[in-house]
């Protein structure tokens, strides 16, 4: 039996636990919980997936790759990843995800970035002579910590209503009942995913390199200068964690590009800031840049590793093997 989807959003202090209890004393509906389902995000350090339209989960059961767009849905499903704490394109057996993959995110580690567990509980109504006329889903979704717990942040919930053919009539009974319930119809498609890193105030913009602000043509260089510094600063600390924990090459890559950027800006501006005070700034942040050069050199090294290999005989990898091994 086909249907068609339509998605209702609770207006703000309508309770969802109330209205599907008044579903279920109004209509001849019969409800159950479905499923409840824990789905983990993934990502890259700097959100090249989500900057480029793509979101990327698990559910425990298998990988999805979405493109967020109200016209596309999954893209690709695949259930099989190698077994890894970091997983990067290479991770899939599947050519078609890898490439898809791979194009975006490049060589970069693969990170956790949001965890969800959705409650789903499926309803059925039937008209009198028990036919099926409309089935409903309602899902809640709630942010989980690292441990596992639930957030304290708001979860949220939407009605997804299947519209059935041939029961277009009841659709629309059924519809205008939910809106005198303080429910809206969502005229796009519905993704929790944007609207829970708003909610958790995540920013998958806020860690591009890129200079990315808005600066007023009238602006004094003062401020303009302290913009731009801030923006560049918060880059590099943004970076300093998956650093230590040696996560990703990117990291370091980005880090050392926001405090070169950030030298070069100082450097301009001799007669905007007292010179003693640039002179000192500038050595500090070169004085960072010379403490990360050899980790650097080292990380270029291992990543071209397949290229090292391609340069001599098979005959003499093992020699190779052993010298990137004391790198690591």
């Amino acid at each position: 039996m086909s249907t068609k989807k339509h998605i209702f959003l609770f207006r703000k202090n309508t309770q969802p636990e109330s209205v599907l209890t008044d579903i279920i004393n109004d209509f001849n509906c019969k409800t159950e919980i479905c499923e409840i389902r824990k789905e983990t995000y993934f990502d890259t350090f700097d959100w090249r997936l989500y900057q480029n339209g793509f979101a990327f989960l698990n559910d425990e059961n298998h990988w999805k790759l979405f493109r967020l767009s109200k016209k596309e849905e999954i893209w690709i499903e695949h259930s099989q990843a190698s077994n890894s704490e970091n997983y990067t394109a290479m991770s899939f057996s599947d050519e078609s995800i890898r490439a898809k993959i791979e194009d975006v995110i490049e060589s970069r580690v693969l990170l956790p970035v949001l965890v969800i567990q959705t409650a789903e509980t499926c309803g059925l109504i039937v008209n009198d002579q028990q036919i099926p006329i409309i089935n409903f889903s309602l899902l809640i979704s709630q942010i989980l910590n690292k441990d596992g717990s639930q957030s304290l942040l708001k979860p949220i919930t939407f009605l997804i209503v299947h519209e059935l053919k041939g029961f277009k009539k009841e659709f629309k009974n059924f519809s205008e009942y939910l809106k005198n319930k303080g429910l809206a119809e969502s005229r796009n498609s519905w993704d929790t995913f944007p609207i829970l890193l708003k909610l958790k105030r995540i920013n998958p913009y806020a860690c591009l390199p890129k200079v990315n602000i808005h600066l007023n043509e009238r602006e004094p260089a003062r401020e303009a200068t302290i913009k731009i510094a801030s923006y560049l600063f918060k880059v590099a600390i943004k970076n300093i964690d998956g650093i230590k924990n040696d996560i990703d090459i990117d990291f370091l890559h980005d880090f050392r590009v926001s405090i070169r950027r950030l030298r070069t800006l100082l450097g301009q501006m001799k007669n905007v800031f007292p010179l003693e005070m640039m002179q000192e700034l500038r050595e500090e942040l070169a004085n960072v840049m010379s403490k990360s050069n050899s980790v650097r050199d080292l990380d270029v090294y291992l990543s071209q590793k397949a290229y090292y290999f391609s340069l001599i005989p098979a005959n003499m990898h093992k020699g190779l093997e052993i010298f990137f091994n004391m790198l690591q």
